[in-house]
């Protein structure tokens, strides 16, 4: 890759692109940082995945951007969205029931 085509990636680049919030938020300080900032709660963050893969057999499966775990074993997912012409709130109840129908026991 020549000099001008990673400069014109890194303009590109940003917090929340996909690669960039990939590596970045796999790092267990650096999510526990931005669940603080966000929620303004002091969660101790134990695990964290990113691109986390929900299948679901039945509706459509889910790629969840970052779920952190905390000390307490709660759930944080974090989904990052650059367009505004998604229905947002939609989408992330969708990924949260799909969460939920994965990680609650029955009954």
């Amino acid at each position: 890759m020549d000099k001008r085509n990673f400069e014109n990636l890194g303009q590109k680049m940003n917090l929340i692109s996909d690669l960039f919030s990939r590596v970045v938020f796999s790092d267990v300080d650096a999510c526990q940082d931005l669940i603080r900032i966000i929620l303004g709660k002091n969660f101790l963050v134990k695990f964290v995945t990113t691109q986390k893969d929900i299948t679901n057999m039945q509706f459509h499966s889910v790629v969840l951007d970052v779920l952190a775990v905390t000390e307490n074993g709660t759930p944080v997912h974090i989904e990052f969205q650059i367009e505004d012409s998604d229905d947002h709130l939609r989408r992330v109840r969708y990924c949260n029931s799909s969460l939920d129908t994965h990680s609650l026991r029955p009954g």
